[in-house]
């Protein structure tokens, strides 16, 4: 069960990421840091997702979205790497998002 697991949020663009450590109780445990899509980008995040590991004594899970081949490259390092990846197709979540969020009125 993927509850008691940090996870590692990852927003892909074309020549960088964004990406975001949540703790296993949802918090954010680091500061939200942006990281190029080259090796030495990719093994910088690595050095960071490594300390979101050694604090929960757990390798966390890396969630993202796919932007087409962009996040392919992405993909394939983290699974090298060990981690379990999940890759969520935008529409179904930004359906999810629009589902959940109830909508109110400003008077």
């Amino acid at each position: 069960m993927l509850v008691n697991l940090p996870a590692i949020g990852i927003d892909v663009a074309k020549n960088f990421c964004f990406y975001a450590a949540v703790s296993p109780t949802c918090t954010t445990f680091l500061k939200p840091f942006r990281a190029l899509n080259t090796k030495q980008g990719l093994l910088f995040a690595l050095g960071q997702i490594k300390k979101v590991e050694e604090a929960f004594s757990s390798k966390p899970v890396i969630v993202l979205e796919s932007t087409g081949h962009y996040s392919q490259r992405i993909i394939h390092f983290f699974l090298k790497q060990g981690f379990e990846v999940y890759h969520i197709n935008p529409l179904i979540s930004h359906s999810i998002k629009n589902s959940v969020v109830r909508k109110t009125f400003l008077r």
